[in-house]
C-alpha cells in the first residue's frame, strides 16, 4: 500500500496480484483522539485470475499506531472481511518547497 498526501488530498494505491483496485476515496479523520485512515475502494479481478470472486466495493478502516504501524479491517459487497496490519517500509517526500521571501 502506498499513500501520498498533499495540501489538499490523499491518495492510496493497493497492489495486488489478481486484483486491479481503485480508491474512490481516502480521508484520515479523527475519532476519538485516534487517527483513522478511512478508505472506499473498487476492485476488479484482473485477466488472467480464475477465481470465482466478481467485481466489488468495500471499506477499509485502519488506526494509525503510535509505532507508525496501520491496523484495522475491511469489509466488501461481496460478504467478505477481515483484519488488515501494515507498517510503514519507507518514507518518501516527494516535494520539497523553500522560502523565497515574503510577498510585501
Amino acid at each position: 500500500m502506498e499513500i501520498e498526501q498533499t495540501f489538499s488530498t490523499i491518495r492510496v494505491n493497493t497492489y495486488y496480484k489478481n486484483w486491479h483496485t481503485t480508491h474512490s476515496l481516502s480521508s484520515f479523520i479523527s475519532i476519538e483522539d485516534e487517527c483513522i485512515l478511512f478508505i472506499m475502494f473498487e476492485t476488479a479481478p484482473r485477466i488472467e485470475y480464475e477465481g470465482g470472486a466478481s467485481a466489488h466495493k468495500g471499506v477499509i478502516r485502519l488506526t494509525q499506531l503510535p509505532d507508525k504501524k496501520l491496523t484495522g479491517t475491511y469489509f466488501n459487497a461481496e460478504g467478505r472481511s477481515g483484519e488488515l496490519s501494515f507498517k510503514r517500509t519507507r518514507y518518501t517526500l516527494y516535494q520539497t518547497f523553500e522560502s523565497v521571501g515574503s510577498l510585501k
